[in-house]
């Protein structure tokens, strides 16, 4: 089947009835409906849509799962992106070598399993584009309706981003309320103790937390079981057996200041729980022998009842401050599930699946109105948002490149969700230098720690206190400002996030930061292994305070500065911060 709008020549192999119609159009921008009308309520199998675009001025491929490789690849191998309600987001944006947006596509359908894929043709030097529709099992349905988004401005591939994650927002996806707590520094247990917690020694390492300017706690996976050996096998019943008295312990943490969270495996129903039995016939799969859990099908309004009010007793018995959902993305229809059953009262898995969230948060929020919600990482797009208002990275334990890319990655399709970075941990017998760099890494989002404290060597601990101190002073321009990351395809080389009257940078290689106004206060991070930053000033030359600090908050220099136009090269300490505060004249 070939369709045609404008200039544009698009190919499907369906034998579906489709059609497609240009619905708006700007200059630069267009917005295409496409209707397929499958004549009976069916389980439609995947439908393709490929058509091409110029391959000029095209170096690199950005969408929510590319991560480390933005390369252009071959349209026999292509770049591929797959999304739904609880993966990732439907767009893909092909930029320049300068940063600017050539092509970006993205699709108004945001629950619908959709892969989306980009490739050279090597024939014509073209981009060949395909969006496969129904790309994992749906529902039965008789028609289907979406919209494709092309946009072709020239304008910064970040804001041609950030301008489809607008569009979501407001075609009804809207970031659910973020609390204040939900954008303060966090202290989380899974990689500090795993699921090996002790009572005393949490609350004792908790003090400090609090002490180094740590807002929350989420306690992690462990709190339900004895049993240390990890694995999903027990999940289901949720009862507090390491901690019997969690009402007593989550009063504990309160007098400390701080909040307390909790992990659930959403998902999960373990071989040895005692629910199980309860809910034969309404899993997903057959029992995964490698978890030893089955996964709940939400289609059923009694799954969802149940899991539902697990929370609320848990939020309302423990007077918990927030949950922790993980696994979100581990409900998927199997050929187990495929078929529909009359005591569900939805066939769609995905519509499922946003009922169950759309519940918890309801219900939840009436308990508590400032009810945290985390999701992680790749439950994170339009949907999800609206459901969880903290988006965490993907686990990456002392990976900190891997949580600089995955927490900007999170700030361009987030809107104002609180983006947290995976939990901190770093060897205790590394440099204090190498240790910062997990914090200077994912300055850009809220920090979640998960070291012990108390073990950490004096200058690690001075360390801590000096960046957390500096992400809290901040935190307005750091997660509020305006973002700009540069060089995607070079895993961000530079970031920087600026508000009327002051800019914070951090250079991960040798950069040169380009200052385009003046600003009150500048602050300039040394994420490189070099000993030197450089200021690029286009504006006139102006005098200010130059304070450089190491990364334990040691002043090293403080002296009048001639902040010169043009070039600017300061000495500044591995992992230190150089700042420059302008002379009021």
């Amino acid at each position: 089947m070939k369709l045609q709008i404008g200039e544009l020549h698009f190919v499907s192999d369906t034998k579906y009835d489709i059609r497609m119609s240009l619905t708006e159009e700007k200059e630069d921008y267009k917005k295409i409906k496409i209707k397929i009308n499958f004549g009976e309520k069916i389980t439609p199998e995947a439908v393709k849509i490929k058509w091409e675009y110029s391959g000029k001025n095209i170096i690199s491929v950005w969408h929510p799962q590319a991560w480390f490789d933005n390369g252009i690849k071959p349209c026999w191998a292509p770049r591929k992106n797959e999304s739904r309600s609880a993966q990732s987001a439907p767009i893909m944006c092909h930029y320049s070598q300068s940063g600017q947006n050539v092509l970006t596509v993205s699709m108004t359908d945001v629950r619908t399993p959709i892969e989306m894929s980009s490739g050279v043709n090597e024939g014509n030097a073209n981009i060949e584009c395909v969006i496969k529709l129904f790309s994992q099992r749906v529902g039965a349905m008789s028609e289907y309706e979406t919209e494709l988004i092309l946009d072709t401005r020239d304008i910064p591939y970040y804001d041609a981003i950030r301008s489809v994650s607008d569009l979501w927002a407001d075609i009804g996806y809207k970031s659910a309320f973020v609390p204040d707590s939900a954008m303060r520094p966090m202290y989380s247990t899974w990689y500090a103790y795993h699921q090996n917690m002790k009572r005393d020694e949490l609350v004792n390492e908790l003090k400090l937390a609090k002490e180094y300017g740590m807002e929350t706690v989420i306690v992690d996976d462990g709190w339900q079981t004895t049993d240390c050996s990890g694995g999903y096998s027990t999940c289901g019943d949720w009862e507090p057996e390491r901690f019997p008295d969690m009402k007593e312990l989550v009063q504990d943490i309160h007098n400390l200041g701080m909040k307390y969270m909790m992990w659930y495996s959403v998902p999960f129903v373990g071989e040895n729980s005692k629910i199980k039995d309860k809910f034969q016939g309404k899993f997903l799969n057959l029992l995964d022998e490698n978890m030893k859990a089955y996964t709940f099908d939400p289609r059923f309004p009694d799954v969802r009842e149940y899991l539902v009010s697990v929370y609320e007793k848990a939020v309302t018995d423990w007077n918990l401050d927030g949950l922790k959902l993980d696994f979100i993305d581990s409900f998927r229809l199997t050929e187990h599930s495929a078929v529909s059953d009359e005591r569900m009262d939805y066939e769609s898995l995905e519509d499922g699946v946003c009922a169950l969230l759309r519940e918890v948060m309801e219900k939840l929020r009436r308990i508590n109105p400032d009810i945290m919600i985390e999701f992680r990482q790749k439950y994170i797009g339009p949907i999800m948002r609206t459901y969880g208002n903290m988006l965490r990275v993907e686990d990456c334990p002392m990976s900190p490149l891997h949580n600089r890319v995955g927490s900007i990655d999170l700030r361009m399709t987030s809107s104002t969700s609180a983006v947290h970075s995976d939990m901190l941990m770093w060897n205790y017998d590394d440099t204090v230098q190498s240790a910062a760099l997990e914090l200077i890494n994912i300055l850009f989002c809220v920090p979640q720690i998960s070291v012990l404290i108390e073990k950490l060597p004096d200058d690690h601990k001075k360390m801590l206190k000096f960046y957390l101190d500096f992400w809290n002073k901040h935190r307005d321009c750091l997660m509020m400002g305006e973002l700009t990351a540069k060089n995607p395809e070079s895993n961000y080389s530079i970031a920087q996030s600026s508000t009327d009257n002051e800019i914070i940078a951090v250079s991960y290689t040798r950069n040169v930061l380009d200052v385009e106004k003046e600003y009150q206060s500048l602050y300039f991070v040394n994420g490189s292994c070099d000993d030197v930053l450089i200021i690029n000033n286009k504006n006139g030359e102006y005098s200010g305070i130059l304070t450089v600090y190491d990364c334990m908050g040691n002043v090293q220099k403080e002296e009048p500065y001639i902040v010169k136009s043009g070039y600017n090269e300061i000495a500044v300490p591995v992992s230190g911060i150089i700042c420059i505060n302008k002379k009021h004249v």
